[in-house]
């Protein structure tokens, strides 16, 4: 099956590590860079702490290759900023993989 899509994104894995005050520290670093076909399905504004906050709900949909299939929600998309994994969605064997994830702006 032939799969196109226009946009690529990173998916990025994080580590934790103790740092030097005894604290966690998490780095992020690339995990895999595929291409995507992005829908926009949702989005919402609300007042938060006296700001104005919008969420943005994604659906990115990868090739399934050696490169995504180990992808999960520990996980994160930069794209346009930064999106966290909500759910990861096989969509049959050896073809697509659908990816919901949320950003906040704001």
């Amino acid at each position: 099956m032939r799969y196109y899509a226009g946009h690529q994104i990173t998916i990025e894995s994080y580590s934790a590590t103790i740092g030097v005050t005894g604290g966690e520290e998490v780095t992020w670093s690339t995990y895999c860079t595929p291409y995507a076909n992005i829908r926009y399905p949702k989005s919402s504004e609300r007042l938060e702490g006296g700001r104005n906050t919008a969420t943005r709900t994604a659906i990115f949909k990868v090739r399934h290759d050696s490169d995504t299939e180990d992808v999960t929600e520990k996980m994160r998309i930069n794209y346009n900023g930064v999106w966290n994994i909500l759910g990861v969605v096989f969509m049959g064997r050896d073809e697509t993989i659908e990816i919901t994830a949320q950003k906040k702006d704001g």
